[in-house]
């Protein structure tokens, strides 16, 4: 009995130890994760700072975007008021009649016609008869929108212009409650929107009359 006594208060000695042993580990295992959070919890408050400065900025940005669209929009008003008095002016003038226009080459004009085709890369037959400043809504673009005798042709304050064929063109017509507004339909199927012009109607006469000296005619 006495050795089995000793051997029982051993085993329990031993037990404890390792218990004691454990337990440290636990205790040095519970401290590094403890140290963990405390880097993870410092991560994240500097996460929530970023996360704040950047919706600080995406808020001022908003409102410069407010203010930028809210100067659009007066800008617009001021143009159409202003075109709308040009257009009367223009109108009411003997000299601003539009007639359609001849394909014939002014004198005197044969370099400056080569220097245009080769910027735009026309056809040697093509040379600006006129052109109106407007801009092109698909892309809200600004720019001039010549005439030449066989094309439309665009020209951007800013990206690349192009042109439209006047024997490919299937429509021409006003925009209803746009009155400097100008819609033009593309065989393709494509429609092309032209705002902000001095004199829609003027533009209008211009296209469909060079449109018809170039066999597409429109009806008057």
């Amino acid at each position: 009995p006495v050795f089995f006594f000793f051997c029982v208060c051993f085993d329990l000695r031993e037990n404890r130890r390792k218990m004691d042993k454990e337990n440290e580990r636990l205790k040095a295992e519970i401290l590094e994760l403890k140290d963990e959070i405390r880097k993870k919890d410092a991560s994240i408050e500097i996460r929530k700072e970023d996360r704040n400065e950047l919706i600080k900025q995406v808020s001022q940005l908003r409102e410069q975007v407010d203010g930028l669209e809210d100067k659009a929009a007066r800008l617009i008003e001021e143009n159409e008021r202003l075109n709308k008095a040009l257009s009367e002016v223009r109108s009411s003038s003997p000299h601003t009649k539009a007639e359609p226009a001849q394909t014939a080459h002014v004198p005197g004009e044969a370099a400056k016609h080569t220097r245009f085709q080769q910027k735009y890369n026309l056809p040697p037959t093509e040379y600006p008869i006129t052109y109106f400043v407007c801009a092109y809504i698909r892309k809200r673009d600004r720019g001039n929108l010549y005439v030449t005798p066989n094309y439309l042709l665009f020209v951007p304050s800013w990206g690349a212009p192009f042109t439209l064929a006047l024997k490919e063109l299937v429509t021409i017509s006003p925009v209803t409650g746009h009155e400097h507004s100008l819609e033009i339909g593309h065989k393709s199927g494509t429609m092309y929107l032209f705002r902000a012009l001095v004199n829609r109607v003027e533009t209008e006469k211009v296209i469909k009359g060079q449109s018809a000296l170039a066999g597409n005619p429109f009806p008057a």
